[in-house]
């Protein structure tokens, strides 16, 4: 019985097709369907000044699975339509700029292309789902979605990450894998506080084992200079001093698993600074989503036992950087 095993992405490229250099699929063709145990690996390349690399060949790459070289059967430019799970934490900790986080994240699904879907979910303590899949012109719905949004409670923003990831493989036809991308962009401000037993180990694991690629756009660095500032003015109490020292702590952990979350499931972390920055961060999200490398290999029979295989995309032009999940599940 032949499988195919579909690896994520998030990330790389389709802007520049005519000057990529890499053989486009035609229009009214579909997205690559393997019909032997294959795996597919999306990947997206930045410059030094952080900008898409369109021009690569396949003689460009080495893939390796578990340490192991694999032979390359399939690449390239990938322009699959996206699944977006637009997910917001909606904790106490945002309730004095929910109103700005909620007027910035209506730009995302303006940037979304042609085919792509967009959903809404929320997480404080629990998570709920406020808007089903729907297209990223249906403004009024989505408007009603975000702007209905209540600040309260703590963070279960691991939590979130898996049952938004678990509903993207629930609800998602087996032939899906091969024509849509899932991934979930989510905006918060700090560090887990809430989840039940759920570690951000187990948050990347569910969202590898769900085909699930997560982006992060979060608040961690501004609040951390907020706090920063504050401490420079002086005029503070040693409690109050004290208080402010451990929320520093905590967002600089913050910081660190936001990273880990986003670059081990293929996507990105990404931290503005400045309140325009948060749609500019949004922006080159969605460009990003139609900015990947697809790139195929055939899985050889022992891998096909069930269990997680560690992935590692190499490019062979200096001064790159790669991003590519760090493995997969063998099911």
């Amino acid at each position: 019985m032949s499988r195919t095993v579909c690896i994520p992405w998030l990330l790389a490229l389709c802007l520049c097709l005519t000057s990529a250099g890499i053989p486009a699929q035609p229009q009214d063709e579909p997205p690559l369907s393997v019909e032997t145990n294959a795996v597919s690996v999306p990947v997206v390349v930045r410059d030094g000044k952080n900008r898409p690399v369109l021009d690569l060949k396949e003689a460009d790459f080495r893939i390796l699975q578990d340490g192991r070289p694999v032979e390359v059967v399939y690449f390239a430019l990938d322009r699959s339509p996206v699944d977006v799970a637009l997910l917001i934490d909606t904790s106490e900790s945002v309730r004095t700029e929910l109103s700005f986080l909620q007027e910035s994240a209506f730009a995302f699904p303006e940037r979304l292309a042609t085919g792509d879907r967009v959903a809404v979910w929320s997480f404080s303590e629990n998570v709920r789902e406020v808007l089903k899949l729907t297209a990223p012109t249906n403004q009024s719905a989505l408007a009603s979605a975000l702007r209905g949004l209540e600040a309260g409670g703590n963070t279960a923003l691991y939590d979130a990450v898996v049952t938004v990831s678990k509903t993207f493989s629930d609800s998602r036809p087996a032939t899906a894998r091969q024509t849509r991308r899932n991934c979930i962009v989510l905006l918060t401000d700090g560090d887990d506080t809430a989840s039940r037993g759920v570690t951000l180990d187990a948050a990347v694991a569910g969202a590898l084992a769900s085909d699930v690629s997560v982006y992060v756009v979060s608040r961690a660095k501004v609040l951390q200079k907020y706090y920063r500032d504050l401490l420079a003015r002086g005029h503070l109490i040693a409690e109050d001093r004290l208080k402010i020292g451990v929320q520093v702590d905590r967002l600089k952990r913050a910081e660190v698993a936001a990273v880990q979350l986003a670059e081990r499931t293929g996507g990105r972390a990404l931290f503005p600074e400045r309140d325009a920055d948060l749609t500019k961060a949004y922006a080159e999200i969605a460009t990003e989503l139609h900015q990947r490398y697809n790139i195929g290999y055939a899985l050889d029979s022992p891998s096909l036992d069930g269990k997680f295989h560690r992935l590692k995309v190499e490019t062979r032009r200096r001064g790159l950087r790669v991003w590519a999940r760090e493995g997969f599940y063998a099911r």
